[in-house]
């Protein structure tokens, strides 16, 4: 899980006295878009040719005519998460609404991960599992499409910048 108290707390003679304190299920998401996107774009190059194969036709509709269309989806589960944790109370999402199909089943994934961190020691171990939901989704009682994660391992956010990962990852750059 993201350590909610690195963007809450000053550290201010290690107090960490709260700067923004959720009041209700609440949190901000776009430090989440810049958190996930390059390796979030960086999957997609490895495992997604037609983006209706993995995403099905309304999301991928929906992601040709605004590029952050399926990764709202997975920030809407990580928000999820982050306030349960925090507040102790889920987000509140139409689960009839595509949005909240998507975040619903999503977060549920995203427990898994916080549950088996020994399998997942990082979010981009468990994107494979986490992508899954997508195709589940669409295409149920279909059988799993085969995601990886490519050769190379990520330590940090910028290894998704670095032309020698990119070259071990067999990815070219966006």
């Amino acid at each position: 899980m993201i350590d909610l108290r690195a963007l809450t707390s000053d550290g201010a003679g290690g107090e960490g006295r709260p700067l923004f304190r959720p009041p209700v299920a609440v949190l901000w998401q776009e430090p989440l878009y810049v958190f996930i996107d390059p390796s979030f774009h960086f999957f997609e190059a490895v495992n997604v040719g037609d983006p209706s194969d993995l995403y099905g036709p309304e999301v991928a509709r929906c992601r040709g005519e605004r590029a952050n269309c399926a990764k709202r989806y997975l920030v809407a589960a990580i928000v999820n998460r982050l306030s349960l944790a925090e507040t102790g109370q889920a987000m509140s999402t139409e689960t009839d609404a595509v949005l909240g199909r998507f975040q619903a089943a999503l977060s549920n994934r995203l427990e898994e991960y916080e549950r088996r961190r020994d399998l997942y020691p990082t979010l981009w171990s468990f994107y494979p599992r986490l992508f899954g939901v997508f195709r589940e989704l669409a295409f149920p009682g279909e059988p799993a499409v085969a995601l990886r994660l490519p050769a190379g391992k990520a330590r940090k956010t910028t290894d998704f910048f670095s032309e020698k990962f990119r070259t071990a990852a067999a990815v070219r750059a966006p």
